[in-house]
């Protein structure tokens, strides 16, 4: 009999749960992996770590480097376009939301409360006042007034009349993550 060490069993078994748990969530997702071969090299890639790793050191132990090797270079092209120097977001957002627009790159001189800020004029649909802006975000209307005036610079909101704010076309593109890093105007 093979004298297996408890290492290699306590992988082999953890790699057979995580297995199981990936295996679930493709499944609950009912995401046609098919039609999405980044994916597939992902997932592929996961279960080759997951699994190769216990069966490499059980089998043939000099294996496990090329095994890591093999399983990292799946990962990160099904992570990774190299073709086109981008990270695949669309295809992982799609299968990991409900609403893939909630992936979405902010540019550098934005903050939170941004967000908070576009997400409360996109879902109000009409004028509000920094009062009532920063009442439903629970913040300080002076904390609100810098950040609109920073908004407004930026192309995100419009202000139609003194002390009014709404949500200008860019901010709904980039709430809608149609629009990239940078201005407004991008």
């Amino acid at each position: 009999m093979v004298d297996v060490p408890p290492l290699v069993i306590y992988d082999l078994l953890i790699g057979m749960l995580s297995g199981l748990g990936l295996i679930y969530l493709l499944y609950s997702r009912r995401t046609p992996l098919v039609c999405q071969p980044p994916l597939v090299l992902s997932f592929a890639g996961l279960f080759l770590f997951i699994l190769g790793d216990p069966l490499a050191q059980l089998l043939y132990s000099p294996a496990i480097h090329v095994t890591h090797g093999v399983a990292a270079l799946l990962i990160a092209y099904g992570l990774y376009d190299p073709t086109q120097n981008r990270i695949r977001r669309t295809e992982w957002s799609v299968f990991f939301l409900r609403d893939p627009s909630m992936v979405r790159s902010s540019p550098e001189w934005m903050t939170p409360m941004d967000d908070q800020v576009l997400l409360l004029l996109q879902t109000a649909e009409i004028t509000l006042t920094p009062a009532i802006i920063a009442f439903n975000i629970d913040r300080s209307r002076e904390a609100v007034n810098r950040r609109l005036k920073t908004l407004v610079d930026h192309g995100f909101v419009n202000r139609p009349d003194r002390g009014k704010y709404e949500l200008s076309p860019a901010g709904r593109r980039y709430l809608n993550g149609k629009t990239g890093p940078g201005t407004g105007d991008d």
